[in-house]
């Protein structure tokens, strides 16, 4: 028996034997990456990110069979260098090399492949080169997975709270007042000086994903909508009341999420929260920002509106030892009304 499976695992071609090796490793990461989701979800995401993943893997093996050729001369150094300048193109789109130790890395990556370039040591060349193409392949995948889970995220919720009427997120803004209204709603605050309102429809598709429909955003920097402290407000429609229970279980996995991708470490749940004033009741976080290297907290706010819908305030902010909540946030809680009496 073993004789013959040794037999057929002989006679497959190269591409495929790599391509079920790679398929062995990729596929225990993405199940641990989404494991916080349910099956059917993970089986979903798996899934088409194997298919994608096999795609690019036959697509570099191809370009490095051409890569390996024997020849020499201009064309083989245009060949190379088209190859590597693609690879960090492609980096860079995804985001990899906007990082620091990600832009260290690749470089001092590269110092050492010249030198064996220059050294004319070319099978060690050549198994560089195959590092690029891995480093590509595995960096591409883990972007497509991510997209993937935002993307399924938001239709989910999509299908399930229903399309949001445009005008619900129109926001006025009185700048001799500071006051930020919207009529539709009804619910008016007043915008700290420090703070800026963003456009919904200027917002990439990370910026929108929340639990509801996102229908505004202020945050601490005119260009940056991540820059905290930020507020999202998502909407919940009335014909869906939320659990409080639920409502934290699902806030919670968000957060698990951005754990997985690496923007964030150190999660830990500070325990239920209500806005006495307000009696808005809620949930908050502590963690460690990895993208913005700082101790932080986030979670919520939940805000019944008169007309029946629920708006979930998401808060984002730095962790300050005087207050629970920072200046800027603190004045927008306490102005915000659903009447004009602020």
């Amino acid at each position: 028996m073993y004789q013959k499976l040794s037999t057929y695992w002989r006679q497959k071609s190269f591409s495929l034997r790599v391509s079920l090796i790679y398929i062995c490793i990729v596929l225990p990461f993405i199940y641990y990456h989404e494991a916080h989701l349910p099956l059917p979800v993970i089986t979903l995401l798996s899934s088409l990110t194997l298919i994608f993943s096999a795609i690019c893997l036959i697509f570099t093996i191809f370009i490095l069979r051409i890569l390996f050729q024997k020849k020499t001369g201009i064309l083989n150094f245009l060949q190379e260098f088209l190859f590597v300048s693609l690879v960090f193109l492609l980096l860079y789109i995804i985001g990899f090399l906007k990082q620091r130790p990600a832009v260290l890395f690749i470089f001092a990556y590269s110092f050492i492949v010249f030198l064996l370039k220059l050294l004319k040591e070319a099978l060690y060349y050549r198994v560089a080169l195959s590092g690029y193409a891995i480093f590509l392949n595995v960096f591409l995948s883990f972007a497509f997975l991510q997209f993937t889970e935002l993307y399924t995220y938001r239709k989910l919720q999509e299908w399930r709270f229903g399309e949001t009427n445009q005008r619900l997120s129109e926001w006025s803004f009185d700048e001799k007042n500071r006051l930020v209204a919207n009529t539709n709603l009804p619910l008016y605050y007043k915008l700290p000086v420090d703070m800026f309102l963003h456009k919904v429809k200027d917002l990439s598709s990370d910026s929108r994903t929340g639990v509801g429909n996102l229908i505004g955003l202020i945050s601490y920097s005119q260009v940056d909508p991540n820059l905290y402290p930020y507020i999202r407000f998502f909407l919940i429609p009335a014909r869906y009341k939320p659990e409080v229970n639920k409502l934290q279980k699902e806030f919670e996995v968000l957060l698990k999420t951005k754990v997985n991708r690496g923007e964030i470490e150190e999660l830990k749940f500070i325990g239920e929260r209500e806005y006495k004033k307000k009696k808005w009741k809620g949930a908050f976080w502590t963690f460690y920002d990895r993208l913005r290297p700082r101790y932080s907290k986030t979670g919520y706010y939940l805000l019944p509106l008169s007309s029946g819908n629920f708006i979930i305030l998401e808060i984002r902010e730095n962790l300050v030892k005087e207050s629970f909540h920072q200046k800027e946030i603190r004045e927008i809680l306490k102005s915000l009304t659903q009447s004009l009496k602020i």
